[in-house]
């Protein structure tokens, strides 16, 4: 490269690092704007609250720089404070690297407060109350749900009559959420104990809403169906052959049936403490088989059939070869734990050499 075109490239680079340090500049000025005024000592954070809403405020939290070798300090708690008014409001200060004020959450706080207040005595709380559900609120937390209510005492989410009662109460929850966009408060979901109810959604009846909230909420409802199936599981001799069995439905289409299952097979730690399950041991392998055989004789719908903790090539193409034809092959060569490992064509496999394992975790 000649002088010029030497020159012409040094001229770019000067460029781009004063470019860099103006816009570090600017993204720094910017911050100090926000933040130069108050640190986040006790006092500093009164001040703040005093400042910004004319509120006196009591600390609650204020833990400061996280000390733990894996933030080195650079991490800075937010502080937590309560209102001293009637109120007695509760929210977070929230704290910059640069350990600085970086905001707080008082207004959305402030606004659900205000919701609670204003529909809690409402005809539409009263509706909800009547069909059964209680701990009806906002929340009292930015962290909360944007809106919760908990099923009638002794019932769960799979109940019909719960079922019933939530499609019934659909309505009253839409005009609940138009109450709440009138204080520009989104409410697009609601919780229901454990389950996330759309209000959004459309639903034709009480079932195709619970059809569709389990579709989307599988852990709560397989309570109803998972002893029966997990039985059928146990039913097996997978431990005989050397393995713990755990099934997890994937995929709910009708609430109380699970449409499709996964297996997955653990290796039971065998005896004199060794624990190494390996893909290119011969005896590991037809173990491995005789548990993919018992896999198939479930009579349920599995899907997908794992393996875990299992010893394999870094390389999924590695597994043809055994790990002493890959040191001979490769001169060095990576083996690992995998913890989840698919076994493709598990249904149609004819023996243990026919085991290929696709690497999904």
């Amino acid at each position: 490269m000649g002088k010029k075109g030497k020159l012409a490239i040094g001229i770019i680079l000067l460029i781009l690092l004063v470019v860099g340090i103006i816009g570090y500049q600017t993204v720094s000025n910017l911050t100090n704007e926000v933040t130069k005024k108050y640190g986040y000592e006790n006092e500093e954070i009164i001040a703040y609250v005093e400042d910004k809403y004319d509120i006196p405020v009591t600390i609650l939290e204020n833990e400061g720089r996280k000390t733990g070798s894996a933030e080195k300090g650079l991490t800075v708690h937010d502080a937590i404070v309560q209102t001293k008014n009637e109120e007695q409001l509760t929210f977070h200060i929230h704290i910059s690297p640069f350990g600085n004020i970086s905001g707080d959450d008082y207004e959305e706080v402030k606004l659900r407060h205000d919701l609670n207040a204003k529909l809690r005595e409402s005809d539409m709380f009263e509706k909800l109350r009547a069909e059964g559900f209680t701990s009806i609120s906002f929340g009292a937390e930015s962290e909360d749900p944007t809106f919760s209510m908990k099923l009638p005492e002794g019932k769960r989410i799979g109940d019909e009559e719960v079922h019933e009662s939530l499609y019934a109460s659909i309505p009253t929850l839409k005009k609940v959420q138009k109450e709440a966009e009138k204080e520009d408060y989104k409410m697009s979901e609601i919780r229901v104990d454990d389950v996330t109810v759309p209000l959004n959604a459309e639903y034709q009846d009480a079932q195709d809403m619970a059809n569709k909230l389990a579709a989307d909420n599988i852990d709560a409802f397989t309570y109803l169906f998972s002893e029966l199936d997990r039985a059928k599981v146990s039913d097996m001799s997978f431990e005989e052959a050397g393995f713990q069995a755990n099934l997890t439905c994937e995929k709910i289409v009708i609430y109380d049936i699970c449409d499709t299952y996964s297996l997955t097979l653990t290796p039971i730690m065998k005896e004199g403490g060794e624990d190494e399950f390996r893909y290119d041991d011969e005896t590991d392998r037809t173990q491995l088989f005789e548990g993919i055989q018992l896999s198939r004789e479930i009579e349920l719908p599995i899907d997908t059939l794992l393996v875990d903790n299992m010893i394999v090539p870094f390389k999924p193409e590695d597994q043809h070869y055994t790990e002493e034809e890959l040191l001979e092959r490769e001169g060095s060569v990576q083996v690992m734990t995998s913890f989840e490992l698919e076994v493709r064509d598990f249904r149609v496999i004819e023996s243990a050499d026919e085991v290929y394992l696709e690497y999904v975790g």
